[in-house]
């Protein structure tokens, strides 16, 4: 953490930006490095003992208080371990259950990634569109140099809309995409288009505009028509906070910027926007996110080429780690892991998807990020063999 600076950038940014490199850093190895770690690599346990492990860790961590949530390992579609522990509300002593929804933060923007891949394999936009093709609206000292790859790689320049503005708004206003376009629309850009990486949910926000011009449909019926119906995500949404959504997990931090100092468990609502967005927020289950993976290596969501292009690593955001399009790359022990964290006050997931061998790891958990590191990380060096 930067200082006592409590705001949600800060965690969003320390959720990809620490939590997959620090974290895992251990671990990870680039392409190039791959046969000098596999040179040391241990025995692989075998699945159940893989499923044992992470239980125990699991156990351990519930024990310290350090993690409510769920995870689920699978491998070729199988299940291995599906476990819950802690609340999902502690005012009412309701326990996490396997397919209790869970927010989880900054992974949408893969579903957002997924949504503008299907409109671009249909032909109703392409990656080297500018924003102004779709948006003329759009303020055009930036709209005429930013391209949607450049927005789907975080290197448009653009920055954030988590500022003093939003957090000292009514956040039960902010619930349509244009909402929060005065946010930052009149923000200048960081640096020029193409010019480095630099994590921008602005720039997510942006392509949930663009993808509801090219559909012609609102963003959240759109993704939940084209990426949740059809992989069969039957409990993800956009579910908005002041509706009543049963088996909902509510989200607990050590981090509220309303109480500077507190060390007790508080409830995020407050802090929180009332409902997700093209750049992060939908809530989930592990359950579905096994389902999202396997409807990606089926090529239900989309065809084998659009898919690859969707997945495959594009722009370095640090050494032997590529971000994707609304994906990140990151090898280790030589094994490419497809992923996506989040993370914010009282919110910390991730998906580890692994293309070679068939496994993939969900883990969620309504405390403050990164309280799934040590599951994820664990995990990462078993099924990798780096134990």
């Amino acid at each position: 953490m930067r200082g006592k600076r409590i705001m949600n950038e800060d965690v969003t940014r320390r959720s990809f930006l620490k939590t997959t490199t620090a974290a895992i850093a251990t671990v990870v190895a680039t392409p190039a490095g791959a046969a000098c770690q596999k040179a040391r690599a241990t025995r692989k346990p075998n699945d159940a003992e893989l499923a044992e492990r992470i239980d125990a860790l699991i156990k351990k961590l519930a024990a310290r208080d350090e993690f409510s949530g769920c995870a689920l390992i699978a491998r070729d579609g199988k299940p291995l371990l599906r476990k819950a522990s802690g609340s999902a509300s502690k005012e009412f002593n309701v326990p996490n259950q396997p397919d209790t929804k869970f927010n989880i933060a900054s992974m949408g923007k893969m579903f957002t990634g997924v949504a503008v891949a299907q409109l671009a394999e249909q032909g109703k936009l392409s990656f080297t569109d500018t924003i102004r093709k779709h948006l003329p609206d759009y303020p055009r000292e930036t709209a005429d140099q930013i391209t949607i790859h450049h927005l789907l790689t975080h290197t448009s320049g653009m920055g954030s809309y988590w500022k003093d503005e939003f957090h000292e708004a009514n956040h039960a206003r902010f619930r349509r995409i244009q909402d929060y376009f005065p946010l930052f629309t009149g923000d200048p850009l960081q640096f020029s288009p193409g010019e480095k990486w630099s994590y921008s949910n602005a720039g997510f926000m942006a392509l949930g505009a663009i993808i509801e011009k090219a559909s012609g449909q609102n963003y959240f019926d759109y993704v939940r028509d084209q990426v949740f119906i059809r992989a069969g995500m039957r409990n993800t949404d956009f579910y908005e906070a002041d509706r009543v959504t049963p088996n909902l997990a509510a989200g607990y931090t050590k981090q509220n910027r309303y109480l500077p100092g507190s060390t007790e468990w508080t409830h995020n609502i407050f802090i929180s926007p009332v409902k997700g967005s093209p750049a992060g927020g939908a809530y989930s289950t592990v359950d579905d996110l096994i389902a999202f993976d396997a409807a990606l290596r089926s090529y239900k969501l989309l065809g084998q080429q659009y898919a690859e292009t969707v997945l495959t690593g594009k722009i370095e955001y640090r050494p032997g780690a590529r971000y994707a399009y609304g994906f990140a790359n990151e090898w280790v022990n030589g094994e490419r892991i497809i992923f996506h964290d989040g993370g914010a006050n009282g919110v910390s997931a991730q998906l580890d998807m692994y293309p070679e061998s068939g496994y993939v790891v969900a883990v969620l958990s309504n405390y403050d990020h990164p309280a799934i590191a040590p599951i994820v990380e664990t995990s990462r060096r078993l099924i990798t063999g780096r134990d």
